[in-house]
């Protein structure tokens, strides 16, 4: 036999205990006098029943009963208990049995009509409707919507949730952010490309030449490595220097036998000597008098690359620059990306100034606009995306109809035991003038 349809009218366990503990315990006193009539009624209305079973047996055997027994106190206590008891299994009808059955003690009682009770029998149906009452009229969209900006403007608020990010969300960034700084890798180097080439005007470059490359050769220090730079070039190219002077001599003298003659006599005499002169160049390039030939150099060189900017096929040249440039900026930052930029997450997270920065700025600034998103779009995306009806659906059909009749009872003990207890007060009162009449 299934536990759960028992078939004993008496099946809700402890009942009587349960109205004891009521009756002494709650602190409703509407329930307490309720608990303490139940406590009367449930047991006098079954007696009844015992009772007037009893009594037709008695006169089937025709027993002398008292008459006070028979025509006053047994229909008074019938009409009473029948009030009772029709109230009685009226409310357990509205849940059981839970499930079909043959054995329950309703379905005894009704000749097998009733082989399941109202809720468990119409429970997807009752889902159904509850689902799409609560939709459209408690859950809301509009409603949901305005909840959940009211919670997130309060937490965003609040100081505690302020005061436990960085715990919260601290071992989160440390985590993630190298995986997000690896997919991003390839996008930030072609943002960054591009930008610095669309930041590389004429205008941006002759600035850059003016206001940074100018001062920097200005100081003593990066002047004289930019001449020693050049003198020891000069000093290690001074035989191709030497090589070109010869070769421009002998396109000098060609064709003029002279001119020729007297070349090949000085080489040959030895007053005219290559390596002697590859030499002195190289002792020349290192005098005072030289570096300060070059130093007048370097104070015109930015001032003439300012001015060829501004000539015909100048932009051909800034572009090939553009592209150099974006291509170097792109190597130098996948290098940062991968082995520098992590390694300076941890630090960055570890320090007050970025919290406190946070706290101060970084919430307040992005609050309005998630409060903005919410107020505009919060109500469509969740009418879309948050099925409410279905929700609330799916969770009903899923409970079970015993833990629902014992939440019900728990709840509505008071008003269930004013139901039962005014059927037997109903019975009474109707059992007075029949007997009356009678």
């Amino acid at each position: 036999m299934n536990a759960e349809n028992s078939p004993t009218p008496i099946d809700q366990p402890g009942k009587l205990r349960s109205l004891w503990r009521l009756a002494r315990t709650s602190p409703h006193s509407g329930t307490r006098l309720f608990a303490l009539a139940e406590l009367v009624c449930f047991p006098v209305s079954l007696l009844t029943i015992v009772a007037l079973l009893t009594t037709v047996g008695l006169r089937w055997t025709e027993f002398a009963l008292p008459s006070w027994w028979t025509r006053i106190a047994l229909p008074l206590l019938c009409t009473g208990a029948v009030g009772y008891l029709t109230n009685y299994v009226a409310v357990r009808m509205l849940f059981e049995p839970y499930s079909r059955s043959d054995s329950h003690w309703l379905t005894w009682l009704t000749l097998g009509l009733w082989r399941q009770g109202l809720v468990p029998a119409r429970k997807e149906q009752l889902a159904e409707s509850v689902g799409l009452e609560v939709a459209q009229r408690l859950l809301t969209p509009k409603a949901i919507t305005e909840e959940i900006t009211k919670l997130v403007n309060e937490t965003l608020d609040d100081p505690s949730f302020r005061a436990n990010l960085r715990r919260i969300a601290g071992p989160v960034l440390r985590e993630q952010l190298p995986g997000i700084i690896h997919r991003l890798g390839p996008d930030l180097q072609t943002m960054a490309t591009k930008g610095l080439a669309k930041a590389m005007t004429r205008e941006q470059v002759k600035a850059f030449l003016t206001d940074v490359v100018e001062p920097w050769l200005q100081e003593e220090s990066n002047r004289d490595r930019v001449l020693t730079a050049i003198v020891d070039n000069l000093r290690k190219q001074s035989p191709r220097l030497v090589g070109f002077m010869r070769q421009a001599a002998q396109k000098y003298v060609a064709g003029d036998v002279m001119k020729s003659m007297m070349l090949n006599m000085a080489e040959s005499s030895g007053m005219l000597d290559w390596d002697s002169i590859s030499r002195s160049i190289g002792e020349q390039l290192g005098t005072r008098e030289s570096r300060a030939e070059f130093a007048g150099m370097l104070d015109g060189i930015v001032a003439s690359l300012s001015r060829s900017l501004d000539e015909a096929g100048a932009e051909a040249t800034l572009e090939q620059l553009r592209t150099r440039a974006g291509g170097y900026l792109g190597q130098m930052l996948e290098g940062f990306l991968a082995a520098e930029l992590p390694d300076q997450i941890g630090p960055l997270l570890e320090s007050d100034g970025f919290w406190n920065w946070l706290h101060e700025r970084g919430i307040p600034a992005l609050k309005p606009a998630i409060m903005g998103w919410l107020e505009e779009h919060g109500v469509e995306v969740i009418g879309k995306r948050f099925d409410v009806a279905g929700r609330v659906r799916t969770a009903i059909t899923a409970m079970d109809v015993r833990t629902v009749h014992q939440m019900v009872d728990s709840v509505a003990t008071e008003q269930l035991g004013a139901i039962q207890v005014l059927g037997f007060v109903l019975g009474l009162m109707t059992g007075i003038p029949l007997l009356l009449l009678l």
